[in-house]
């Protein structure tokens, strides 16, 4: 008898941009777009959603810097079924019936079976400033 495949709970529809490297410009000395990220593509995931800090004050040289971030799990069963890799720098614009600013940061596997044969959700970390650009495109 093999496991049903394990559910999120309390999942809310989660729409990833997804970053179009093939129609963005791309300085390689620098590893940075040129311009502005082009993010086309939208997909719409059944995700779970978990918010570390919203908002937190952070202090810097500047002064004060407030920023939000959390996570998103997402079954690796739908993101196949979706045809779905992650990158960073793809942008979260929606969360349940929320709009969003959030870009992708980090991954991390999760929740390990023997009979799946490894991890069975990937854990998404987003904040709310792009991690690795200036953000210009709407």
């Amino acid at each position: 008898m093999t496991r049903p495949y394990p559910k999120l709970i309390h999942p809310v529809p989660v729409t990833v941009r997804k970053f179009a490297w093939d129609k963005t410009g791309w300085d390689d000395k620098a590893r940075e777009p040129i311009g502005h990220a082009v993010r086309d593509r939208a997909v719409v995931l059944s995700g779970q959603v978990k918010y570390k800090s919203i908002e937190e004050p952070t202090p810097e040289f500047a002064g004060v810097r407030r920023e939000s971030k959390g996570y998103v799990i997402f079954r690796y069963i739908d993101l196949e079924a979706a045809g779905v890799t992650l990158e960073r720098g793809d942008k979260i614009t929606k969360i349940g019936n929320r709009n969003v600013t959030y870009f992708v940061e980090y991954f991390e596997d999760a929740a390990h079976y023997p009979d799946l044969q490894g991890a069975a959700f990937l854990q998404v970390w987003f904040v709310d400033r792009d991690p690795g650009e200036l953000e210009l495109d709407t």
